[in-house]
């Protein structure tokens, strides 16, 4: 555990749980359930059948356990320690390890179990629904934008004019595809952001590489923006125009794909009516199964 790093972090508190003296009295001794998941698997079973039928699958929710001793001024630590660790707060817990780091969302299942003496020994659990790892610590979203530009700014011999017309600086390419990677090991669902610069008829983006394709059928005014969330459990379309949100999900073409990642490359493209006034981001999350 010695170069080991887990951090708690809740709206209201960031704890570090580790070994590096002199930065948390929180000593880590040990932390179980970071990796290793069981998975649920449904059968049936017929009339003198030999065996059982394979049905379906999933994971079970994960729970973390982290020990450790508190190293100095034990009677404030500990003090802290509960006050920080609140169970009616949502957080997330972020693992470092060398190059790796990775952050679970979770909640407390058990606030800290103290022992006596004079570095008391500690105990937490941590529940978390989703088993899912996911890459970077949580605090900014992974994104890709599908609209790139071109750089125009070069000039010899380190000399520059302006002109009195002025110049571009850069320019809107026509590419229209990008691919996206997904660096986990599961399908994981993305949010896509429409964005309009002028009238965008029935925007759509698609997966070139399995077919999949969203698409709304729906006419995007100057300055609107349409967020389309396509997780599990999280399915939503939903129009800002003026600062003002609204539900735009029947605008959802009744045979779209609620599209995913998939582990790997993802080579995706966009489109509408005109896509000179369009412009598109995929929000995602790579997630795995262990750290």
């Amino acid at each position: 555990m010695r170069d080991e790093i887990i951090t708690y972090i809740s709206p209201k508190a960031r704890v570090e749980f580790s070994q590096r003296r002199g930065v948390t009295p929180y000593w880590l001794n040990d932390a179980d359930g970071i990796d290793g998941l069981e998975n649920v698997i449904y059968t049936a079973k017929g009339v003198a059948q030999d065996g059982e039928s394979f049905v379906s699958q999933n994971l079970s929710p994960r729970e973390i356990t982290i020990t450790g001793q508190i190293h100095t001024d034990w009677r404030a630590n500990r003090e802290n320690l509960l006050r920080l660790i609140n169970p009616k707060e949502a957080g997330r817990l972020i693992y470092e390890y060398g190059s790796i780091k990775r952050y679970i969302p979770c909640y407390i299942r058990n606030a800290p179990l103290f022992g006596r003496g004079i570095m008391p020994a500690y105990q937490i659990t941590f529940f978390c629904p989703s088993p899912f790892w996911r890459e970077g610590e949580g605090s900014a979203e992974n994104y890709t934008d599908l609209l790139t530009w071109e750089n125009l700014l070069e000039w010899p011999n380190d000399e520059l004019h302006f002109s009195a017309s002025g110049f571009e600086i850069e320019k809107r390419t026509s590419e229209t595809q990008i691919n996206v990677e997904n660096h986990g090991v599961v399908d994981t669902g993305v949010t896509i952001v429409f964005k309009a610069s002028a009238a965008v008829v029935n925007p759509a983006i698609e997966n070139l590489l399995t077919g999949e394709k969203l698409s709304l059928t729906y006419t995007m005014q100057d300055g609107d923006e349409i967020r389309i969330s396509t997780g599990y459990g999280e399915k939503a379309a939903t129009l800002t125009r003026g600062g003002v949100k609204s539900n735009v999900f029947n605008a959802v073409d009744v045979d779209s794909t609620w599209m995913q990642l998939h582990p790997g490359d993802n080579p995706l493209t966009y489109s509408a009516d005109d896509t000179s006034g369009l412009a598109v981001t995929i929000y995602y999350d790579s997630y795995f199964l262990g750290v």
